[in-house]
């Protein structure tokens, strides 16, 4: 994700109302565990991906009607490095209220946001 690029998220973030953001997908894993979980609007979401090494959040667009497009990919987590694997987490996936911005929240914290 190039710096342009989350300037431009965190001016989206700041115009955005935090209490119209709506968790659209959650789901309880056990980090390290493979796992995929998404989230789509119209043409365009995002994937949570646990492959049992590491862990990614995806934005996509559909082509042609359900095959996904990467267009941006953010590494979150490697497994090995962390103390909480093996455990029960909930992940979640939260849109603001005009569809454009999605977050992962992860165990703690969020981790990350994508503008679609």
């Amino acid at each position: 994700m190039s710096k342009n690029n989350r300037n431009e998220i965190m001016q989206a973030l700041c115009a955005t109302n935090y209490k119209k953001m709506k968790v659209l997908a959650e789901q309880k894993i056990e980090i390290g565990i493979p796992i995929v979980i998404d989230s789509v609007i119209n043409e365009y979401g995002v994937v949570f991906e646990d492959d049992s090494n590491t862990g990614y959040f995806y934005a996509i667009k559909l082509i042609d009607g359900n095959k996904p497009e990467i267009l941006d990919a953010l590494h979150i987590y490697n497994v090995k490095d962390l103390i909480i694997k093996g455990k029960a987490n909930i992940i979640k996936i939260i849109w603001a209220d005009n569809d454009k911005i999605a977050a992962l929240r992860v165990p703690l914290k969020t981790k990350l946001l994508i503008n679609t």
